[in-house]
């Protein structure tokens, strides 16, 4: 079982699977558990007042959302680019969450996908060079695969260009907000 603690502002990934000495039902009853993963288990762990959702099906299948927008972690296997999120990356985001704050998280989150967007399509460029001049069918899959991953990572830019303008103008609401405190409050 694989399961996320929140002690003293950390969040720690156990796995019983690795460290034998971990007891599943003592880390389940534990009041510092935020959501563990085992084959009883599925479902959604809400944190930071909604805005971020950690969610689990299986000890391999975790993801993690803020404010609906799937985060995912780009990786490789056998030369091709795929979408990934591993337990031990879900722990790092919620600890970055913790401390940077949400809105901070979202745009290192969206800086990082622009300038991976950019190495990518520069690497297709040069894929698509190579392939007018030879053609090979390893170089057009992995083409192929990136622009795949291009299109999702737009979609996903998308999302944060939305989701981080709404949360620049989070001050307006609260300039004003406080102003009708200050205004109303008995002192």
């Amino acid at each position: 079982m694989k399961a996320i603690l929140l002690e003293n502002g950390i969040y720690i990934g156990v796995d019983t699977n690795v460290d034998k000495s971990l007891d599943d039902s003592k880390i389940q009853e534990s009041k510092e558990l935020v959501c563990c993963s085992n084959v009883y288990s599925s479902g959604e762990t809400i944190l930071f007042g909604g805005r971020v959702g950690v969610r689990y099906r299986s000890s391999s299948d975790w993801n993690l959302s803020v404010d609906g927008i799937k985060i995912k972690v780009l990786g490789y296997d056998t030369n091709y680019p795929y979408f990934a999120n591993s337990f031990q990356n879900v722990v790092a985001y919620l600890n970055q969450m913790q401390q940077l704050g949400v809105d901070t998280f979202l745009a290192n989150y969206k800086l990082s996908l622009e300038k991976t967007k950019v190495e990518l399509t520069v690497i297709c460029d040069k894929l698509e060079g190579e392939l007018s001049v030879q053609e090979n069918e390893g170089k057009a899959k992995l083409l192929a695969k990136l622009r795949g991953v291009i299109i999702e990572m737009i979609v996903i830019l998308f999302a944060l260009m939305v989701d981080v303008n709404v949360g620049l103008d989070n001050h307006n609401y609260v300039d004003a907000y406080n102003e009708i405190v200050n205004e109303y409050s008995v002192d």
